[in-house]
């Protein structure tokens, strides 16, 4: 069989086609979990509004590896004369079937300026290393035999040939920081603007079709929130929606998540209808006309244990026509949630003590320390000794009003809150100088927030305080 190769076949561009997951896909993945590579297989990339499929890379600390699959077999190559496409641009060295160098290029430079190597490899199920030695020469030559991957080819040949194609000076140390700036959908973007793959846990969930009823648990700073905006980015991005609606429990949460969003798209260099993605306060649901929460195709409630039981039943009735999807929704009994990652760093201690005496020495010990975000859990009575204490030895604090939007707040290193007021909020240290004038969810969500560090101030022992030392102190 003659084909008129591959001036026709290199020039077509393919359609968007699974990649099985036959024999050596099976393969490359089983040597990328051996070898710590990151594999992705069928992934999109995006940038701008534009989405660009991709079939199967490998990303390693030396480069990141493009892979096209072809079935072409031994009967159809053998008699075929080869002759380089016209519009072809990449080195002999290299193949390239479609336009992914240079996405992949343009996505890096316009993210982080990182220089590393991309090499192009053909996965070809029905050819074996034999059946190749027997082609004509021209087609040989367009088809060198170390960017090939054939039906046979152990591990090792693999490797080799990976390993082959590196000469070109990398500059990143940690493949998460490449593939998190190439797949931005997987891209968790932390407090410092930096970012970090997601975990397998957490890319699970965003690959995964929402139900009827979604549930998602984990703790504060486990990356919900985000993970919620990643899924309602990408599912507007994909048109698998049109319209969502993120609840969250006060004014300020729903802000702080809006500024977040923001964030997100410019980082990851995306463009969306920002008016697709409605992010509301709890207060400013009730104030909505029931008939448009069901114009939403999707409804999100994030941290649903810090509402009214009341409130979710009631949700759970008016989207009778949404998806829904409950971010730790205490009342689930028999599913089994996502758990997503938790943060390990900070540290918990109790003091029995004078809560105002022992908490303004902590806040003054930290200050010197040149420590900054602290926050100050306390009821009200507490809270006004502080603030006048701190005010007496001019140092400069503020009140954290939640039913207040963000642009209208003066955010100090020194924060004094209610346990209610405190959600979405990203302090480095937290005090709490009153347990009973919180609920045990509110309190809970307190000890679990700090990137660094919690301390509990208590006068008299008690049972809660037994509980609680045995559950979150430090040994």
């Amino acid at each position: 069989m003659k084909l008129s190769l591959l001036n026709s076949l290199f020039k077509k561009k393919s359609t968007l086609l699974q990649t099985p997951n036959s024999i050596l896909i099976k393969k490359l993945k089983e040597l990328s979990l051996k070898n710590n590579f990151l594999i992705f297989v069928n992934t999109n990339i995006y940038h701008n509004s534009n989405i660009y499929h991709t079939k199967l890379i490998l990303i390693n600390s030396t480069g990141i590896y493009v892979f096209e699959t072809k079935e072409w077999t031994f009967k159809e190559l053998r008699n075929a004369a080869a002759q380089k496409a016209y519009q072809q641009e990449y080195s002999s060295k290299t193949l390239s079937f479609d336009n992914v160098q240079e996405i992949l290029k343009r996505k890096l430079q316009s993210i982080r300026e990182i220089k590393v190597g991309i090499f192009n490899y053909l996965i070809m199920e029905y050819l074996s290393t034999d059946e190749y030695s027997h082609l004509n020469a021209s087609l040989q030559d367009l088809l060198p035999n170390q960017k090939i991957i054939f039906c046979d080819s152990n591990e090792n040949e693999i490797l080799k040939k990976l390993s082959g194609a590196t000469n070109t000076p990398v500059s990143y140390n940690d493949v998460n920081i490449v593939a998190s700036s190439i797949f931005v959908q997987y891209s968790f973007l932390k407090e410092d603007l930096t970012t970090t793959l997601c975990t397998p846990e957490q890319i699970l969930f965003l690959d995964q079709k929402l139900l009827n009823i979604t549930h998602l648990q984990g703790l504060p700073r486990s990356g919900k929130s985000t993970l919620l905006l990643l899924k309602s980015i990408f599912l507007i991005i994909e048109k698998e929606a049109r319209n969502i609606l993120i609840i969250k429990p006060t004014i300020l949460s729903a802000d702080i998540l809006k500024k977040r969003l923001l964030s997100i798209l410019e980082h990851s260099i995306l463009s969306i209808d920002l008016t697709s993605i409605n992010i509301i306060s709890k207060s400013q649901l009730k104030g909505m006309n029931p008939k448009k929460i069901n114009t939403f195709e999707i409804v999100m409630c994030d941290d649903a244990h810090l509402f009214e039981k009341e409130f979710i039943f009631s949700l759970k009735e008016k989207c009778n026509k949404s998806k829904l999807l409950l971010v730790n929704d205490e009342n689930i009994k028999d599913d089994t949630p996502l758990q997503t990652f938790k943060n390990q760093k900070k540290r918990v201690t109790f003091i029995k003590s004078t809560p105002l005496k022992k908490s303004i020495s902590l806040i003054q010990k930290l200050l010197n320390q040149n420590e900054e975000k602290i926050l100050i859990i306390s009821n009200e009575k507490n809270r006004e000794k502080l603030l006048a204490e701190m005010r007496t030895m001019q140092r400069e604090v503020s009140v954290l009003q939640s039913h207040i939007s963000l642009m209208n707040q003066n955010f100090t290193n020194v924060l004094l809150s209610h346990a209610q007021d405190i959600n979405s909020l990203s302090p480095h240290h937290i005090i709490i100088m009153d347990l009973y004038s919180a609920s045990v969810n509110e309190i809970e969500y307190a000890l679990n927030l700090a990137l660094k560090s919690v301390t509990v101030i208590y006068e008299k022992n008690s049972q809660e305080i037994k509980d609680l030392r045995n559950k979150y102190e430090n040994n």
